[in-house]
């Protein structure tokens, strides 16, 4: 009987916190030339933000991501700057209309260009550096 009680309450534990945390991933990898670093940040359409992150040379940033479900998809944009350059990633992630779950989107950022990966498959999709004017460069 004491096995039974444990096993549901180790059962319950894990269901529990699958709800309360974010099952998916936005991630950032900076592999732009030493000693460069990137600067992102992100905010959502659920007046969610991620506070401006810096990413040294090799590092990675990551945070979750939390889906609602029912119809209520949350959107994800991006910001990033390295020096005066910058990338608007406006759908950096878009969530389904049902909840889902181990959805990653790794944004791998090079001198050249931004590039998605999708659950771990390389995509052809990239996001070109931008010239800013100095006067309009965010914190």
């Amino acid at each position: 009987m004491n096995n039974l009680i444990t096993f549901m309450l180790i059962t319950v534990m894990c269901f529990s916190s699958k709800r309360t945390s974010g099952c998916n991933l936005v991630e950032f990898q900076n592999q732009l030339e030493p000693p460069r670093s990137v600067k992102v940040n992100c905010t959502s359409n659920k007046k969610e933000t991620i506070s401006v992150q810096e990413i040294k040379f090799n590092g990675k940033y990551n945070f979750p991501v939390r889906e609602r479900g029912s119809g209520d998809r949350i959107v994800w944009h991006c910001y990033l700057r390295d020096g005066n350059h910058f990338i608007d990633i406006w759908r950096a992630y878009r969530g389904a209309s049902r909840k889902r779950c181990n959805q990653i989107r790794a944004y791998i950022v090079k001198s050249d260009a931004v590039r998605l990966v999708r659950n771990n498959e390389p995509t052809k999709q990239s996001f070109v550096w931008m010239l800013a004017q100095l006067s309009s460069i965010r914190n």
